[in-house]
This record gives C-alpha cells, sequence and structure tokens, in this order.
C-alpha cells in the first residue's frame, strides 16, 4: 500500500503497442485498469513495443519512452537496444 491507502499496479503487457492502441482506438483497454480509482497509480508496459511499432512512432534504439495516458496512467514502452 501507499500513500492514502491505495496501492499502485504494475502491468506487463506486450498484446499491443501504444501506436497500435491509438490506431484501434482501445486507449479505455488500459484506462480502465486503475478500476475507478483503486489503483492510485497504474504504469502499462510494454517490454519490447519497438520491434513491432513504425519508425515514424519512435525510435527502434534508445531508452524507455514513457506516455502520459491520464492522472493516474502512464504507458511504457521499452527498446529492442
Amino acid at each position: 500500500m501507499t500513500e492514502n491507502g491505495k496501492a499502485s499496479l504494475l502491468v506487463l503487457d506486450a498484446s499491443y503497442t501504444l501506436e497500435m492502441i491509438k490506431e484501434r482506438g482501445m486507449e479505455k483497454s488500459v484506462t480502465c485498469r486503475d478500476l475507478d480509482g483503486f489503483f492510485r497509480d497504474v504504469w502499462s508496459v510494454h517490454p519490447f513495443a519497438s520491434l513491432l511499432t513504425s519508425e515514424s512512432w519512435s525510435p527502434r534504439f534508445g531508452k524507455p519512452v514513457w506516455h502520459d495516458m491520464g492522472p493516474r496512467h502512464t504507458f511504457i514502452e521499452g527498446k529492442v537496444g
């Protein structure tokens, strides 16, 4: 548990990259993970997203990229190298 008695959630999910989620209009599938405020913070991580994203989305190599999806939601995309 963290401040205010609320836990944080870490989700490792390699099913869709954020690029795919946005293209398909599926953002709610990520932002619903906080269970209507049950979790204070939610970090969704795709560990190797750059294998599947287009070059226009993000460079293939480098440090992970953090995307804010809302007040409690962060989507982190890992790189292959």
